[in-house]
């Protein structure tokens, strides 16, 4: 309900209250406790990380945090059991590494996110998703001819 808000009120204190019912969230569910649920959240905590980096609000911290999340997101949306889900958030945790690199180590944070972008687009139908497999695709030639530029 709060990330919904963050385009009509003060998004800070919007993303504050997010991370808040996001974290209270994580105090019932689990990876073992409502996995679905407990994946959803940290998907929905990565988001409000990402915008808060965006928003200038300690961007390392918040991109790492992100970061995090979306790891414990794919721990219960494997390719397996939920690929559609697992491809958004791998594509999410690719363009997270793209953030990071533009402000420390930049050819490793790129070498991890084409890695996760190859992972995104492995694991979808082109056909069936293709506005997700052609944004992917562009994003991770990017983020190969940013590496590319860096050997």
């Amino acid at each position: 309900v709060y990330l919904s808000f963050t385009h009509i009120h003060n998004a800070i204190e919007s993303l504050t209250w997010a991370e808040s019912a996001c974290k209270e969230a994580l105090t019932i569910y689990s990876v073992q406790n409502n996995s679905s649920d407990f994946a959803r959240t940290q998907n929905n905590l990565s988001f409000v990380y990402s915008n808060r980096a965006r928003l200038g609000m300690s961007p390392k911290s918040n991109i790492n945090k992100s970061i995090e999340s979306l790891a414990q997101t794919l721990t219960v949306w494997t390719v397996a059991e939920y690929p559609s889900r697992y491809a958004l958030a791998s594509g999410n945790l690719a363009d997270a590494y793209v953030d990071l690199s533009k402000l420390e180590d930049e050819k490793a944070h790129l070498e991890k996110a084409v890695k996760m972008y190859d992972n995104a687009l492995q694991a979808i139908d082109k056909d069936q998703y293709q506005f997700d497999y052609e944004k992917w695709s562009e994003k991770k030639k990017i983020a190969e001819k940013r590496l590319k530029m860096r050997r």
